[in-house]
């Protein structure tokens, strides 16, 4: 089992999804809840980016009715086998 680790502005975001739809709210969770079971499960790697110095970010995509939202990750650089959250929030970008 992963640990999730967060960069500040994306735990902001998470601490304040309470206001959020409960759909939108049961899909992050679900996100979550697999980064933390298997960060190497399909579900939550099917989507890359990568740094200018080459470096993959997974990005999980939450197709919502209303709004489109992302998770970007990364193995955590310091912790092996945990995750770092680097954004949560509506998908702004392609």
């Amino acid at each position: 089992m992963a640990e999730l680790y967060w960069e500040p502005e994306a735990a902001r975001v998470y601490e304040s999804l309470n206001d959020a739809p409960a759909r939108l709210v049961a899909a992050v969770e679900n996100v979550l809840d697999q980064l933390v079971d298997d960060p190497g499960h399909e579900s939550v790697r099917r989507r890359t980016r990568r740094t200018t110095k080459g470096d993959v970010i997974w990005k999980v995509d939450l197709r919502r009715s209303v709004e489109d939202w992302t998770v970007l990750w990364i193995h955590h650089p310091a912790k092996p086998g945990d995750v770092l959250v680097l954004y949560l929030g509506p998908a702004q970008y392609q």
